[in-house]
């Protein structure tokens, strides 16, 4: 897997040096998998974007996670 698509970064890197956050990836899975497998009911619970921890945020600001909700939004 690259994380450059003709030569740009697929998306920002992750907390993990080989992880980039590609919200098309899973936007591209789901419609292969309704074409593939006809059209199944399926429940995304989580999009697994991991993230850096930053131990200066409460549990409140650490559980206000625009980054993911902005990121699904652009699917």
């Amino acid at each position: 897997m690259a994380a450059k698509l003709n030569g740009a970064l697929i998306g920002p890197q992750a907390a993990s040096d080989w992880l980039y956050v590609y919200p098309k990836g899973i936007h591209d899975l789901v419609l292969y998998t309704k074409e593939k497998y006809y059209d199944p009911l399926i429940y995304i619970t989580k999009n697994g974007v991991l993230e850096f921890n930053n131990p200066e945020l409460s549990l409140e600001e650490a559980l206000h996670d625009t980054h993911n909700s902005e990121e699904v939004m652009k699917v």
